[in-house]
């Protein structure tokens, strides 16, 4: 007589006991039947324990290239960032500040002015500036 592993004597237990409360009875009469019965049963569960493996791995490299786009993306906006403020930091030292006093007077490049500013255009493509001693010609 082969000896039986105590696990599969429990499976076969186990699969006996359930089928016994099930809708589909177990078509098993014997022990040798529910052996093989509970073997069929184990490989199948084998089976779908190694499809849910490939899967959880097809998923793991999905996750790590997400994530290394990811860091891409992330990488590319820090560097881009850092870009436009380097851009911005040299327009502004390369602008002349521009003050507005209350009373109307503007100082361009100056932090004040005793006269106001005023802007006169001739035509669309040019722009002349009139200080207080050029008014009348």
């Amino acid at each position: 007589m082969p000896k039986i592993p105590l696990i599969l004597t429990l499976v076969c237990f186990a699969v006996t006991m359930q089928h016994a409360y099930a809708e589909k009875p177990v078509l098993c009469g014997t022990p040798s039947e529910c052996y093989e019965y509970a073997m069929d049963k184990l490989q199948e569960a084998q089976e779908l324990v190694k499809k849910q493996q490939e899967e959880n791995q097809r998923l793991a490299k999905t996750i790590q290239d997400l994530s290394s786009t990811i860091q891409a993306l992330a990488n590319e906006n820090k560097r881009l960032i850092k870009k436009n403020k380097d851009a911005v930091s040299a327009l502004q030292q390369k602008m002349a500040p521009v003050n507005i006093s209350t009373d109307g007077k503007v100082s361009i490049g100056t932090t004040g002015s005793s006269h106001q500013l005023v802007v006169e255009s001739q035509n669309e493509n040019s722009l002349r500036l009139i200080g207080p001693g050029s008014r009348g010609s």
